[in-house]
């Protein structure tokens, strides 16, 4: 006599939303206006310098950097840690 086998039908669990994370690096308008530091060359250098899955100039839909008078901001929607970001920072700085 052969076994009966019996299927169990998976159900797939709804997944977590992934959070967006964002970043906010602000500087004195003192500085900027005096040109001590160039908040445009910042943003550039950001955006050639963040790596996204292990590549350079990969934003795609996941990562935004966007520059305001004295404010830029960091957007997304990968894993990115904060560590990155100052260590991104220190470098330029």
């Amino acid at each position: 006599m052969v076994p009966h086998q019996t299927f169990r039908k998976i159900q797939k669990v709804p997944g977590k939303k992934k959070q967006q994370l964002k970043f906010t690096i602000g500087c004195a308008p003192r500085v900027i206006d005096e040109d001590i530091v160039s908040f445009h060359s910042f943003e550039g250098y950001l955006k050639e310098r963040i790596k996204v899955n292990g590549k350079l100039n990969n934003f795609g839909k996941d990562v935004h950097v966007e520059r305001d008078d004295n404010t830029i901001i960091v957007t997304s929607n990968v894993p990115f840690s904060k560590r990155y970001e100052w260590y991104l920072q220190s470098i330029f700085f």
